[in-house]
């Protein structure tokens, strides 16, 4: 009975490998990395399917090499499996070196099948560990996600699968019973758990990877709703977003935030005599050289078409002036030419207020957006290129 179970578990595996390949060819992604990762992914789960499915044939007149591929099946699948693995994660493997490997694994199968079928269960049983182990060396860097529970559970299984492969080699090498056409050589008690781990955990992999490819999926959403096109600053929701937490954050440290409303002078002028797409570059330049003056925890949005928006944490009032001041004269540094070679004076002016110590933060949040605009429209008033100050807090 038992004999009948790891061979039903072997098949199950082996069909739930077809389907976690189906899965991989349905999914879709517009990375064309993680795209290829997927088909890579995808046929890996064919190999290792075709290796368990194998287990239906090795009680007949096919069992020789039906035992063989058997054998090899789930670990060329592990391996190819790791290479697609980085893929979907964006990184490029050095394929010499996944070669390798494979190559050695049907070395290392090759010579055991010649020696007969006690060996051959020692060299599968070992080669599952060392490459399983493998595949865990150069994929753990991408299963250690805080963020991704999926990437946590896909760690487990790979550990799963080193800790089975490592207990099924120590008790191959002590087994002294009848040959098995199914090479495992565990207690009999055991069978089940193999028959229940093998049958489950293809389709199991495959599920976690979806899981995984659409946690990657959500986050590029996320950054592309909150991140602004141009000029790769948060976008008008992505402030929306992070501002209360940084808000929240300022007050537990007993910190003002200042609200600085920058506008770039004369923009349109700019655009009208050097084209829009100079307007763009010039966009762009501001918007990097705003990120460089500002620390970490500052958010920096680009709220209209030349007006983008900071929020900065500051211990003082007067921090607001000299961090304001900072920035108009790191934009009127920058040296911008234009199409014809002809330099560009880029100038900006900036409305300044605080965020007092309210409890609702998107009210206050909005009133001190409301007084940095109106101190911006004095600075514009004023002559342009200056720093306005509106630090009366409602």
């Amino acid at each position: 009975m038992n004999t009948v179970d790891i061979i039903s578990g072997l098949i199950i595996g082996g069909v739930g490998s077809f389907l976690a390949a189906a899965l991989m060819l349905l999914a879709r992604s517009n990375s064309e990395v993680m795209a290829s990762g997927l088909r890579v992914c995808a046929y890996a789960f064919v190999i290792m399917g075709m290796g368990l499915s194998q287990a239906a044939l090795i009680s007949g007149p096919y069992a020789e090499p039906a035992r063989l591929i058997l054998s090899l099946g789930p670990i060329l699948g592990l391996l190819v499996f790791g290479y697609g693995f980085n893929l979907v994660h964006g990184v490029t493997p050095n394929g010499v070196r996944w070669v390798a490997c494979s190559i050695s694994a049907v070395v290392l199968i090759a010579a055991a099948y010649l020696h007969g079928e006690r060996a051959l269960a020692v060299a599968v049983a070992a080669g599952c560990l060392a490459y399983s182990m493998v595949l865990a060396v150069y994929c753990w860097p991408h299963l250690r996600s805080r963020h991704v529970l999926a990437q946590r559970v896909l760690g487990v299984v790979i550990l799963g699968v080193i800790a089975v492969s490592l207990v099924r080699l120590i008790q191959t090498l002590v087994y002294q019973g009848p040959v098995r056409d199914h090479l495992l050589y565990v207690p009999v008690s055991q069978l089940w758990f193999h028959a229940l781990f093998y049958g489950v955990m293809p389709l199991m992999t495959g599920v976690m990877l979806l899981s995984i490819i659409n946690a990657h999926l959500a986050q590029r959403l996320e950054l592309f709703v909150h991140t602004d096109e141009l000029t790769k600053s948060l976008s008008r929701r992505g402030l929306r977003t992070h501002a209360p937490h940084l808000i929240a954050n300022a007050r537990k440290a007993k910190r003002e935030v200042a609200v600085l409303m920058l506008d770039l002078d004369n923009f349109k002028t700019i655009n009208d005599r050097y084209g829009h797409q100079f307007g763009d570059v010039v966009l762009y330049e501001v918007a990097q050289q705003l990120r460089d003056e500002l620390r970490g925890e500052a958010l920096l949005s680009r709220y209209g078409g030349e007006e983008f928006l900071a929020l900065i944490p500051v211990e003082t009032k007067t921090v607001d002036t000299v961090v304001a001041e900072r920035l108009r004269r790191a934009v009127r540094r920058l040296k911008l030419r234009g199409p014809a070679g002809q330099p560009v004076l880029i100038t900006v002016s900036i409305g300044c207020s605080l965020i007092g110590k309210r409890t609702n933060e998107q009210s206050e949040l909005d009133g001190a957006i409301a007084r940095a605009d109106q101190a911006l429209y004095d600075a514009k008033a004023k002559g342009r290129d200056r720093v306005q100050l509106n630090l009366a807090i409602v």
